[in-house]
């Protein structure tokens, strides 16, 4: 019975203790990759975004409109 609560009390601990820390890392790498891949997506349809109102604009200054440019927050 010596051997038990010498596992018990000394190494059980710190095998738990292993792996919750094991968890969680897993979960936080898996967390940041999901954010960095919502991040490209909407880095992309800002870009997509930007692209066609540049095409809007390139349509009002051909039909003889202007419009300001959008050089920083309103």
């Amino acid at each position: 019975m010596h051997l038990w609560n010498e596992f018990k009390n000394t190494i059980l601990p710190w095998l738990l203790a292993a792996g919750v820390v094991a968890f969680l890392v897993t979960e936080h790498r898996r967390t940041t990759a999901a954010l960095i891949e919502a991040n490209g997506r909407l880095a992309a349809a800002v870009e997509q975004q930007g692209a066609a109102l540049d095409g809007v604009r390139e349509l009002l200054a051909a039909q003889g409109y202007t419009l300001p440019p959008l050089d920083g927050p309103r």
